[in-house]
């Protein structure tokens, strides 16, 4: 790039300068290494005199434009596809987005999807599972007393995968509608529910609670445009 201006002379040193990242972990009050385990490259994590200083720069921020007349407000940290677009984040960044896998493991869990095909996957507990922006995969792994809450799932776009909870079914032989049923809910919901066998005549037990109205279409319609599966035998 062309230089068009400069404003004073560049610092000479007498020693060979650091750059940021150096100078951090020098002073152990950045750990980079760690950050980038618990949440990909670049991420950080502050510490000691760090954590510290970035804290009084927060509260510095705070307290000069509180008192020059500005409201200080905590918003979501989670956006809507909107929001990127209107922030410049979109679409510059779409290729960026990953295809993430989020498991639920024991207890009451949030699992949030963002930008790419993600799957979330209920565990033990009352899981809530949200979808993002693109096609993502709603999946049971357990069937209990606990129901599991899908929200914001598209219908038609995501998928539904029930093949870990089934015991026994075979695509070749058997009629899935004796294993799955969705049942409208009021408030434009719908009940998932599983006879997990498949026996003729067995209960059906509510296994999740999906925030979408079918408009009445069902298994045979779910399985037609590939957005339930279940098939265990393949």
């Amino acid at each position: 790039n062309k230089v068009s201006y400069t404003f004073k002379e560049k610092p000479r040193f007498s020693f060979e300068a650091k750059d940021h990242v150096e100078l951090a972990e020098g002073l152990d009050i950045i750990d980079y290494k760690r950050a980038a385990k618990m949440s990909g490259s670049g991420f950080w994590i502050y510490k000691k005199e760090g954590a510290l200083l970035e804290w009084a720069l927060l509260n510095y921020f705070i307290d000069f434009h509180t008192k020059n007349n500005y409201n200080f407000i905590l918003p979501p940290f989670l956006l809507n596809e909107a929001s990127a677009y209107a922030s410049g984040h979109m679409p510059k960044f779409r290729d960026e987005a990953d295809d993430d896998r989020l498991d639920g493991g024991a207890g009451n869990d949030y699992l949030y999807g963002s930008y790419g095909n993600d799957v979330l996957i209920a565990g033990d507990g009352a899981d809530r599972l949200y979808d993002g922006v693109d096609k993502d995969v709603f999946a049971l792994t357990t069937l209990d007393a606990n129901w599991d809450r899908f929200y914001d799932y598209s219908l038609g776009l995501d998928v539904i995968n029930i093949t870990d909870i089934l015991e026994g079914y075979d695509a070749g032989v058997d009629d899935l509608n004796n294993f799955v049923q969705f049942v409208a809910a009021s408030g434009d919901k719908t009940y998932l529910t599983i006879n997990a066998d498949g026996d003729a005549g067995g209960a059906f037990t509510t296994a999740a609670l999906i925030y979408t109205n079918f408009g009445g279409q069902g298994v045979d319609d779910l399985l037609a445009n590939g957005t339930l599966v279940a098939d265990v035998s393949a």
